[in-house]
């Protein structure tokens, strides 16, 4: 039997994600500096600078709750997805298209960032080109598609790619 978790309004999402990231962090000061080094890492455009982030992020995550879920995607993409909701941005998880679900889509100002995650291998790029998810969002000025592998022995980014669509 699965649960659908929502919401009953925006702010009780936003709060809701920022305790789970001060919880995840272990201390505010944590997560309000990772939350602040992600807010400018969009503002700047400066999606490179993802790698280092999330490898701070996952470093945050205790021992124990690697222990049964890091071979699986969905638990660094939850991770992501905490840290990106906590901040307001405009997340999408499991973001349902034509040809398949995009792990995750933030839209921020007019740039849609779709994110593809793999574990320990994967051509995460090619299934966002292969199964064209940039399509859904191609009435935004740019679409900017970032493929994430994780290592999940070492639980860090161990691959990273970025290309811009338009």
């Amino acid at each position: 039997m699965f649960f659908y978790l929502s919401y009953p309004n925006y702010e009780v999402e936003v709060s809701l994600s920022s305790r789970i990231a001060s919880l995840l962090a272990r201390s505010v000061s944590v997560a309000q500096k990772l939350t602040l080094q992600l807010i400018d890492i969009f503002d700047n455009n400066q999606i490179e600078l993802l790698p280092s982030f999330l490898d701070n992020l996952f470093a945050q995550v205790p021992f124990q709750w690697y222990t049964h879920t890091s071979g699986y995607e969905a638990f660094y993409c939850t991770i992501f997805y905490i840290f990106l909701t906590s901040t307001g941005f405009n997340v999408f998880a499991e973001d349902t298209s034509s040809r398949g679900n995009i792990d995750l889509t933030v839209l921020y100002h007019d740039t849609a960032y779709i994110f593809e995650f793999k574990v320990n291998r994967g051509k995460p790029i090619e299934q966002i080109f292969a199964k064209q998810y940039y399509k859904k969002y191609l009435h935004m000025s740019n679409i900017i598609a970032i493929g994430i592998v994780v290592d999940s022995s070492s639980e860090s980014v161990k691959q990273f790619e970025i290309q811009r669509i338009r």
